[in-house]
Formats: structure tokens, sequence, C-alpha cells
């Protein structure tokens, strides 16, 4: 099995960017430190991610860049040809990180992550991963892929219970991913979440996303 990629703890998601806004916001980002950027093609927004990764100078080896593959493209005939449609508003020859943004229909699944190894194999991704998928899939698709799972984007947070999610992924050596980690908003507003902040000399922000890094997931 090949060796497992490092995501870079903190990254910087640009859903619901489109446009200017998300330009704007990504080229802030990286100026402010972070390397890791989250994009998809629900997101409409990858050409634009890419015109701020190519405006920053920074090398390509010191930046984390992932991508989602839309549910309408999982099928035989489009899934190839919409990564290199990423790749090609993204300007570049390969993703750090390719995952499917929604778990495939059952009667779908395994010919979904075929296609997933087949775009990693072709070199269109250096890791692969999945979103939003219960454990039950998680082990279908670590057993299913010949190459490691690196990653389930959930929502996760501390208002939200996914232990369990989260102790299964441990046992398939699964690294959990957030988002929505701030609850879109509603976890820095929480009583006891501010209560733990004034404590500590923090912002509710920065403990709500010390917390999950402290869990062991990727913010």
């Amino acid at each position: 099995m090949a060796a497992q990629t490092a995501i870079p703890s903190l990254g910087y998601g640009t859903s619901p960017l489109t446009g200017a806004a998300a330009r704007d916001g990504v080229a802030m980002a990286l100026d402010a430190g972070y390397r890791h950027i989250d994009t998809a093609q629900m997101y409409r927004n990858e050409a634009a991610v890419g015109d701020a990764v190519r405006g920053s100078g920074l090398a390509r080896a010191d930046l984390f860049i992932v991508s989602k593959v839309l549910p309408d493209n999982f099928g035989a005939d489009r899934f190839r040809d919409s990564v290199r449609r990423s790749l090609d508003d993204l300007g570049l020859d390969s993703l750090d990180l390719l995952l499917l943004h929604w778990p495939p229909a059952a009667s779908a699944f395994d010919a979904v992550i075929d296609r997933l190894a087949e775009a990693h194999d072709a070199g269109y991704a250096r890791a692969v991963g999945v979103s939003n998928f219960t454990a039950a899939m998680m082990k279908r698709a670590r057993e299913r892929l010949p190459v490691p799972v690196l990653t389930n984007q959930v929502e996760f947070h501390p208002l939200i219970d996914q232990s369990r999610l989260h102790s299964a992924a441990a046992g398939l050596d699964i690294t959990l991913s957030a988002y929505c980690a701030l609850a879109r908003g509603e976890a820095v507003r929480h009583p006891g979440v501010r209560a733990v902040a004034r404590s500590l000399g923090r912002t509710p922000a920065q403990t709500v996303l010390r917390w999950i890094v402290q869990q062991g997931v990727v913010a």
C-alpha cells in the first residue's frame, strides 16, 4: 500500500465563495499563511481559486490543494473528464487530494470507487478520499480501493457528536476532515464555548479550531 500523505491540519474552505470573492479570499488566506486550500466542482470556483494560487507566487510544492467530484459526474462517461476540467480550471497538473463529494448510490458504489482509483493511477491526484461517508461506507471503500482512503470529510464541531464515526475512522486508519468547523457561526456563539475561550484567553473561533485539531481531525 502507498505511503500516507500528510494533510495540513488547518485548511481554508472556499464554499460558498465564487468569482472575485473566491479569488480574493484565497489570496488573503495564502498571504496569512494557509497552504491547504479546499475547493470542489460543486462550488463553481475552481478557476478563481486557480487564479489566486497562480497569483500568490508560492511554489507548488508548498501547497496542498483539494477538490471534490460532483455526484452528477460520477458516471463512467463524465468522471475522468470532470477531473481534467478541474485541473485545467485550477491550472494544476495534479491535485494533492481528490474526494468524492457525496456517497455514490449503492448500486454504483464499487464502480465509482474504481473510477476514483483510476483517477489516482492516471496521476490526477496524489491521494484520494471521500466525503459524508458512514462508517460502513468507509469500510467498504477502504476494502475496495487499492490505495489508502486518506480522509473522510464530514461536518465536525463541538455541537455535533461524531465520536462513533471518529472511532470507526481511526480503526480504518482514515483521518476525518471537518467542514463547517465553526457550525456556521453557531459554535462561536455557544455560551459554553465562549466560557472556555475566556478562561484560556483565546477567541471562541481559536478555541473551536484547537479542539478539532486536538481530536486528530483536520479543520
